[in-house]
């Protein structure tokens, strides 16, 4: 049909803008079903990753899975998805000196006699 008229008399007939039929054509095309199983496949990897996955960490599962990716692609495909790494909380570690745990190396905690005395124990 489309050998025999223009796209402008065919869209015309079928009351749609020469745009949309563009655009129609595009994404019916192979690259579209394949960008959009690549997108399936970063929200599952984020998703199994309880959110918690960024560009850089659904890259580095990607690349491990064998697939070739670039670090753009996958943050402009979470962009688009509306999706976001959640930061891990930063560690907190307990003081091990001797103010903060009270234990030091044991040379404060010498008796009388020169014995260890420990905390909590009677001696």
């Amino acid at each position: 049909m489309k050998d025999e008229h223009t796209v402008r008399v065919l869209c015309a007939s079928f009351e749609v803008s020469r745009s949309g039929y563009y655009d129609w054509c595009r994404a019916a095309g192979p690259r579209a079903a394949a960008t959009q199983e690549f997108q399936a496949e970063v929200m599952r990897i984020h998703a199994e990753s309880d959110g918690t996955y960024g560009s850089p960490r659904v890259t580095h599962a990607l690349r491990r899975a064998g697939r070739k990716v670039g670090h753009n692609r996958v943050a402009r495909v979470l962009r688009e998805c509306g999706l976001q790494g959640r930061a891990q909380p930063a560690a907190r570690f307990a003081g091990t000196g001797r103010a903060q745990s009270g234990v030091g190396d044991g040379h404060h905690l010498r008796g009388d006699r020169g014995r260890l005395v420990v905390p909590g124990r009677s001696p």
